[in-house]
């Protein structure tokens, strides 16, 4: 069952996601893996500190794993970091386009307070946006032409599910790291995505059975379910009934 994070547990586990992300990020160098740039010679276990960094200055006063909490250091890799552009999928038109504009703003802002402290290691990151419309042909086309520009090292996105396990498609095979803030399919949690995919939102699968257990501890026998008829409103209402029905039968609608 699904366990609400809070406070410094939450954090913490977040914590050790991105420390995971960085390291990845290390790890995918331009090619011959010499990146060109002015700021000089980096290596994994300095990019995970900067992550824990950056976790601490948005976590507040809750403690922050360290890298030799999360994971061994592995070997040193003798990196040198120039332009440091983070790709962005999001929809900026289409009917989810709201959504997008909200996640773009709270990008843009942590990136310009990471810029303002100083950069990554002394290179500011560049944002790379790319409009997904919220389709799955849309998105796979904005993560080929990210996956093809050399100088972005990770990827932010996408929202929907569907748009996001095309993306995946393209950033496994160039090893590019990918971190969806929404997309809650079961699917993605076994795709093929050689350890490149992360979300900061749990799955249809623990958000279903946590809502079910907690109407089952109510005292609740029947429920109805009132659910967007698309690809995370069939998904999360199937989650849902699964786990109430184990039980009890249950009366569906949809709209």
């Amino acid at each position: 069952m699904m366990e609400t994070l809070e406070g410094s547990s939450g954090c913490a586990l977040i914590g050790v996601l991105f420390i995971r992300f960085t390291r990845l990020l290390a790890r995918n160098p331009s090619p011959g893996d010499i990146i060109p740039g002015p700021v000089g010679t980096i290596s994994q276990r300095y990019v995970s500190l900067f992550a824990a960094a950056a976790i601490a200055a948005s976590c507040g006063d809750d403690p922050v794993p360290s890298v030799a909490d999360a994971a061994p250091a592995p070997e040193e890799t003798t990196v040198v970091l120039g332009d440091f552009k983070l790709g962005v999928i999001l929809p900026k038109t289409g009917e989810r386009a709201q959504i997008g504009s909200q996640v773009a703003n709270a990008i843009s802002l942590a990136v310009e307070q990471i810029n303002d402290s100083g950069g990554v290691l002394g290179a500011r990151i560049q944002l790379v946006e790319r409009d997904s419309r919220g389709d799955p042909e849309a998105g796979l086309e904005a993560a080929v032409l990210l996956a093809q520009d050399k100088d972005v090292r990770a990827v932010v996105g996408a929202l929907a599910s569907s748009v996001t396990e095309q993306v995946v498609t393209v950033t496994s095979k160039s090893g590019l790291p990918v971190i969806s803030p929404a997309s809650t399919s079961p699917t993605l949690t076994d795709a093929s995505d050689g350890g490149t995919f992360f979300r900061t939102v749990p799955s249809d699968a623990q958000q279903g059975e946590a809502m079910a257990a907690y109407a089952r501890g109510e005292g609740y026998e029947r429920a109805a379910i009132l659910y967007v008829d698309d690809d995370y409103g069939r998904s999360l209402s199937a989650e849902f009934e699964a786990a109430f029905e184990r039980a009890e039968s249950l009366v569906r609608a949809f709209f």
